[in-house]
């Protein structure tokens, strides 16, 4: 791949708009915008698709990313049986994190010690993590 070059007869990027009926009243239609990954990296493409879009109802706002609602109360009157088996909840959710890294953490040992990668075609011979690409 690093030695291919980019197809000139191709755009970097592609904008398709797509007027489709939707569920919302306000919504006029979609936009996808498809770009080549070489042109910037996901924040930037999205910082720039967020400057470049703006509200129909109010053109001067500055385009928002919509987030979730937090919880306006949390509940603390559960009482004493209900304290109990929130803290039985949490020990389970702490023995069973304990459990999945100890197998993950031995899996690793097993395969860095014993287990050998499986013969494909795709896998190089000797010495071939030593070679140039170009």
């Amino acid at each position: 791949l690093s030695k291919t070059t980019l197809d000139k007869s191709r755009p970097l990027w592609d904008i398709h708009i797509l007027q489709l009926k939707t569920s919302k009243v306000e919504v006029e239609g979609i936009g996808i915008f498809r770009i080549h990954h070489s042109l910037g990296d996901g924040t930037s493409l999205v910082s720039l698709l967020l400057a470049l879009t703006r509200k129909i109802s109010d053109p001067e706002a500055l385009p928002t990313i919509p987030v979730q609602k937090k919880r306006d109360e949390i509940r603390t009157d559960d009482g004493p049986k209900g304290q109990f088996w929130r803290r039985v909840l949490v020990i389970w959710w702490m023995l069973k994190l304990l459990y999945n890294t100890m197998v993950d953490v031995m899996m690793f040992m097993a395969t860095a010690l014993f287990l050998k990668d499986t013969k494909t075609p795709v896998k190089g011979g000797q010495g071939v993590a030593f070679t140039p690409r170009r």
